[in-house]
């Protein structure tokens, strides 16, 4: 900022006495004085005597003291009759303490006399001394621009499980203007963020709660520190992952000992089936299980492996493994079912050997069937929540989409392609 106004000559006598201009910045950090530079003409022979007289208003409004002199040195000379002075204000001589000068605005104004008796001033003769008059005298701020501090953030407990409340604590400063406000901003998952408000628990130190989470949750958070001036600081990401509480623990215990009993259970069924289905077919029995299309349904049978191959894993990724195991294991049990290979009283497959891409079809079909069973007693139970429920829906529901639809597309094109399987067959015998 450069300062120009019309200079009041106090002597009466043309002198080359004079400020030339006085620069400074209109506002300064609390904790630092500011910097006034004020060129000054006058007689090369004579060096000038600059002062700086200046007082300042809390809050911008009341009037906290009365006139004070800043340090003045001469900071450059040409040796021409042109010389540059550097004041400080406030002087540091007066201690004035930080908490009076934040926000206080300083009215000052340039007094310069030489030795040949001649005083010039930067503002009026007759309102020098009274502050309130402020139009023909210099004015700058103090101000806070510091952001606060975040000193350490600490989180209890440190490994939360899913039944705990997680408390953040921190421990943040401002010695300017003071805090305005601390924020807790955290996000769930990759879900949208959310804010809470801090509270001040003991000086300087502030907590928020973050509820209890389903165990795997991942939580991100950081903190944003705002204080009166408007400055802002934000601390840096943390993370936790929510562990199982030991009451999931023990459900999950549970659930693996009646996963590995379903497991036993379809292992055994799926064996006594292919065992009944090799027992028939090397007797002599004339009611033996048959199928007049053997590699086709060899290929049907491959399409439900790799189906069952794939729900395995996505429900895997999603950290349900048991969940996937069962499932899979189902839809390899539904296939012996299916298969007439696999001699079976109670379920006729007649429309299953004329045309193999049927299976394919029933197979979804029962597949759908256990889906809702599955999620129906997993929610009844307690094993899982809305939100895995919604995942496992979702990969049943492609699993079944992508059997069901493949069924079609092959039921369509089996006429064709029977041909080429018979020819192919009998060209082997």
């Amino acid at each position: 900022m450069f300062s120009s106004m019309p200079f009041v000559r106090a002597s009466t006598e043309p002198r080359p006495l004079e400020i030339v201009s006085v620069t400074y910045a209109s506002y300064t950090a609390y904790d630092k004085p500011l910097s006034v530079n004020i060129t000054v003409s006058h007689e090369p022979d004579f060096i000038p005597t600059v002062t700086v007289f200046y007082t300042y208003f809390l809050n911008q409004t009341s009037l906290a003291t009365g006139w004070r002199i800043a340090n003045t040195y001469l900071r450059w000379v040409n040796g021409q009759g042109l010389s540059i002075f550097t004041a400080v204000i406030p002087n540091p001589a007066y201690h004035e303490p930080i908490p009076i000068t934040l926000n206080a605005k300083f009215v000052f104004y340039v007094e310069v006399r030489d030795d040949l008796g001649n005083v010039i001033l930067s503002c009026r003769v007759t309102d020098r001394w009274n502050a309130n008059v402020q139009d023909d005298k210099f004015a700058f701020t103090a101000i806070d621009p510091y952001p606060p501090n975040i000193n350490w953030i600490k989180k209890s407990p440190r490994t939360p499980s899913s039944s705990d409340t997680v408390t953040i604590s921190a421990n943040v400063t401002d010695d300017g203007s003071g805090i305005a406000t601390l924020m807790l901003r955290f996000k769930i998952r990759e879900g949208k963020s959310d804010s809470v408000v801090m509270s001040l628990w003991s000086q300087d130190v502030y907590i928020v709660e973050i509820p209890p989470q389903m165990s795997g949750v991942e939580v991100k958070y950081y903190l944003e520190a705002c204080d009166k001036a408007g400055n802002k600081i934000m601390s840096m990401e943390n993370t936790y992952t929510v562990i199982s509480s030991s009451e999931e623990q023990l459900q999950q215990i549970r659930l693996v000992l009646a996963s590995l009993s379903v497991v036993a259970i379809i292992l055994l069924a799926v064996g006594a089936l292919f065992w009944r289905r090799n027992v028939r077919l090397g007797s002599g029995d004339e009611d033996r299980a048959r199928c007049t299309h053997p590699r086709a349904m060899t290929m049907m049978m491959g399409c439900v492996l790799i189906s069952a191959i794939w729900v395995y894993y996505q429900v895997l990724i999603k950290g349900l493994p048991l969940t996937g195991l069962i499932v899979a294991g189902m839809m390899i049990l539904f296939w012996g079912l299916l298969d007439p290979r696999v001699s079976t009283k109670f379920l006729p497959k007649e429309t299953f050997n004329r045309s193999p891409p049927t299976t394919l079809i029933a197979e979804a079909y029962l597949l759908a069937l256990f889906s809702v069973l599955v999620l129906v007693i997993g929610c009844s139970i307690g094993a899982y929540d809305l939100f895995k429920v919604y995942t496992l829906a979702v990969i049943l529901v492609e699993s079944i989409v992508i059997l069901s639809t493949s069924g079609l597309i092959l039921m369509l094109a089996w006429p064709y392609v029977r041909e080429i399987s018979i020819s192919l067959e009998l060209s082997e015998n």
